[in-house]
């Protein structure tokens, strides 16, 4: 709405000052909350970012900002986060990491659900489905698919939802529509599992709103 069209992935100078201060990182690590980015990103990937060649993406953008630490191979390989495909096997076969461990989806849930047990906020970041979308990639898209409900029982599994809340929401729709390269404008439901869910929930939620639950179910009714 401020630049007055959609961009992305990657934030431009428009909108990097607006990641920078104020966030909901920022506003939860300046009420002592810990916060973990459970994504893991390669080496060069940091080389790229380092060297300016390449711009994080908004979310890793604002982390970054936000004095949260990106996680990196060796956290993969402890299993201390996880990749966006579930299961490591692009790190093996695309990103130089032959001797990357191979986990299930579910391992995968199992591994954000210890990261739930030792800090407040815990984010991951699914943007391989986007890709399956624009490249209308169905075998992708329904592998993707099928690997995020089996990740999501390994964290359903292992955590207490009496005291953990769960949100999964997408900030536009994709990979629903095969026929087009091009985001949809589609409504996109927003899931909310666990402690607070009914206090929490809304209808006919907005994405601004998301901002704002999240905020509350960390901060407080207050925030």
């Amino acid at each position: 709405a401020l630049i007055g069209e959609h961009y992305g992935p990657r934030p431009d100078a428009r909108i990097r000052p607006l990641l920078e201060q104020d966030t909901l990182f920022h506003r939860a690590r300046a009420a002592g909350k810990r916060i973990a980015f459970a994504n893991a990103y390669p080496e060069r990937y940091f080389r790229y970012v380092n060297s300016g060649r390449r711009l994080p993406g908004a979310m890793a953008y604002t982390a970054r900002a936000a004095g949260i630490r990106l996680r990196n191979a060796e956290d993969l390989r402890a299993g201390r986060a996880i990749s966006v495909d579930f299961t490591n096997r692009a790190w093996r076969d695309q990103l130089g990491y032959p001797d990357m461990p191979l986990r299930t989806p579910e391992e995968s849930g199992h591994i954000v659900a210890e990261l739930v047990q030792e800090h407040d906020l815990v984010v991951v970041e699914q943007w391989a489905t986007d890709v399956a979308g624009h490249r209308r990639d169905w075998e992708a898209g329904l592998y993707l698919l099928t690997a995020l409900d089996a990740f999501l029982a390994g964290l359903l599994t292992h955590v207490d939802l009496d005291n953990t809340l769960i949100l999964i929401t997408s900030d536009h729709g994709n990979l629903e529509d095969m026929r087009t390269r091009r985001h949809t404008t589609n409504p996109v439901p927003t899931v909310l599992i666990g402690a607070w869910a009914a206090r929490l929930a809304e209808p006919h939620l907005s994405l601004d709103r998301v901002y704002t639950i999240i905020e509350r179910a960390l901060l407080g009714p207050a925030a």
